[in-house]
């Protein structure tokens, strides 16, 4: 791999993603990162947005410094996951952006990855509000964070390909690998950021409205949390126990305990039937 040393991070050339680059407005293949997140919203916030086009990309093989949801560490053997940073601004398409469609943002980025892997001829589906799943384990998460500021979404993501199973970081992981699935990073990334352009721009077309998008029915159609006993930790030690029952127009997930209904907009669902509970 050819490496050129950038401001903070050796750069690989991306020729070994050509399909993805044809669709990324630019691509840059890091030969590691500690969290593409991290690392594209500094490069925002350094360099001119010209220089960052909408679906301009980066990505690694060799995250060190992943983050997840609720500031949890995400980290693999290198060469094992695809991990991916995406700019969106829906402020350019939008004449109001408003905390509905931020909070539906990333339902769509999760809802794009599924698609992405079922053209793969994965069988994939969601865990509320955006983890990829295959058989009950989870195979890539999402994470998007938006900086109000200069109004840039970065869309990040981290797909398991060829984790074994001594390198699972959990019992409720899984790679593509494990699942008997050949795909290379490019066949996943090309995959993705070709759902993610298309759910985005239906989505911004409706003005940020995900039923009239038809991306609230392409949710309820993949999550598999709808309708399960679950359990779930919010942010805090708080826990909530019920049966999940749909999805609300915020993008929350609704869930009923003792009769009480509760819109969740943050938190870890857990399928008890996964656990052994009943």
């Amino acid at each position: 791999m050819t490496l050129r040393r950038g401001n903070h991070a050796e750069e690989a050339d991306p020729e070994g993603l050509p399909r993805s680059r044809g669709i990324a407005t630019r691509l840059i293949l890091l030969a590691t990162a500690g969290s593409t997140n991290s690392e594209l919203a500094e490069r925002l916030r350094r360099e001119p947005a010209v220089a960052w086009p909408e679906f301009a990309v980066l990505a690694t093989l060799n995250q060190t410094a992943g983050r997840g949801r609720l500031g949890r560490e995400w980290k693999a053997p290198p060469g094992t996951m695809l991990a991916v940073s995406v700019v969106l601004r829906p402020a350019r398409h939008l004449t109001v952006v408003t905390s509905r469609t931020l909070g539906w943002l990333p339902l769509l980025a999760g809802v794009a990855m599924t698609e992405a892997l079922r053209s793969l001829d994965v069988r994939a589906t969601l865990k509320w509000p955006n983890d990829v799943m295959i058989g009950g384990k989870k195979v890539c998460g999402v994470l998007c964070e938006y900086d109000g500021q200069q109004e840039n979404v970065v869309v990040g993501a981290g797909v398991n390909l060829y984790f074994g199973s001594d390198d699972l970081p959990d019992d409720r992981a899984t790679s593509l690998a494990l699942e008997g699935v050949t795909a290379s990073p490019d066949d996943v990334l090309c995959s993705f950021l070709t759902s993610l352009r298309a759910r985005y721009r239906e989505f911004m077309a409706a003005s940020g409205d995900s039923r009239a998008s038809g991306l609230a029915q392409r949710l309820e159609e993949m999550c598999e949390s709808v309708g399960q006993e679950v359990r779930v930790e919010l942010p805090g030690a708080a826990t909530i126990e019920g049966r999940a029952v749909r999805i609300d127009g915020e993008g929350r997930i609704v869930v009923v305990e003792d009769a009480m209904e509760h819109h969740v907009a943050a938190g870890d669902i857990i399928h008890l039937r996964q656990t052994g509970s009943t």
